[in-house]
């Protein structure tokens, strides 16, 4: 795959080594049945002309394989340790919520998405070891930008700036000779053309309507209670997103006490204490239904 011109745009790594020393993880184990798949996702890499053999470098990081629905593995890596190395890129990134509000309302909607978005963007040269990680089939590093790192989603976005900004909320009638133009490559099976609603960055929008994805929804109440922080965490996370539209409908107490997670009354700003279980209260499990009942009617007319 081509990919975007490094004149254009490129991942760089820039860090303060004589404060964050390099660190080379130590090989983790990996289930016996995920390792023929991790071969075969990482071959796959290869062929595409995402990775490269490497063989000498200061920074070394672990993979985490997770399955998907499809039996296929997805080659994550972890890149904890650089990203605490890696100054923090303030380039802005778009708000979700204007983004849907500002879809909404239209006859017809045409959506698109890239194809391996991060992978058409290349990392500096000078910077491509510093990806490197670990597998028992070897190690490896990228030659694009890969999932993971810390400003990864500011280098996708500026580059998305830096080729559309002179058609950013306004009429896109040449915005594919602009697609060839700079070789970016789309992925038709999850573009949809004149359609009258569809899903958008977890809603479903409308000429209409907003409604929150109704997936979402059934995840939410399908969620078994927290009884742990880190879940009830995931729990807040899994929610919020819903909660920028939806949390009118919520109507809490003044301050409703979720073991040490305190939920104000749109449950959008959250404090949760360093405690590992919690113990649950009727109060506290009628904290968890709270938002569950809120996405019951989650229609929004803008």
């Amino acid at each position: 795959m081509p990919g975007l011109d490094p004149s254009i745009v490129e991942h760089s790594l820039p860090f303060d080594t004589e404060k964050f020393p390099p660190k080379r993880q130590q090989l983790r184990q990996q289930r016996a049945s995920l390792l023929l798949r991790i071969k075969e996702e990482v071959v796959k890499q290869i062929n595409a002309g995402f990775l490269e053999v490497c063989n000498y470098s200061e920074w070394v990081a672990n993979i985490v394989p997770v399955e998907k629905k499809d039996g296929r593995v997805r080659v994550c890596v972890d890149y904890r340790d650089l990203n605490k190395a890696s100054p923090k890129d303030n380039f802005h990134l778009p708000h979700i919520d204007v983004l849907v509000d500002n879809t909404a309302r239209h006859a017809q909607f045409s959506f698109m998405d890239g194809f391996s978005g991060y992978n058409q963007i290349r990392m500096a040269e000078k910077d491509k070891l510093k990806t490197t990680f670990t597998t028992m089939w070897g190690t490896f590093c990228y030659r694009v930008m890969p999932f993971g790192h810390k400003n990864a989603e500011a280098t996708y976005q500026r580059a998305m700036v830096t080729l559309f900004h002179d058609m950013m909320h306004k009429e896109v009638e040449h915005l594919f000779d602009r697609l060839k133009e700079y070789k970016l490559r789309l992925n038709p099976a999850k573009c949809t053309f004149g359609a009258r609603s569809g899903k958008l960055l977890g809603f479903v929008v409308s000429e209409r309507s907003i409604e929150v994805d109704p997936d979402k929804v059934k995840a939410i109440k399908e969620l078994p209670p927290p009884s742990m922080v880190r879940e009830v965490r995931g729990f807040l996370g899994l929610c919020a997103p819903e909660f920028n539209l939806v949390g009118a409908r919520l109507r809490a107490p003044k301050q409703t006490r979720l073991g040490s997670v305190h939920l104000p009354g749109d449950a959008r700003r959250t404090h949760v204490r360093r405690s590992r279980h919690l113990l649950f209260t009727t109060r506290r499990s009628r904290a968890v239904e709270l938002p569950r009942v809120a996405l019951d009617s989650p229609v929004l007319t803008p």
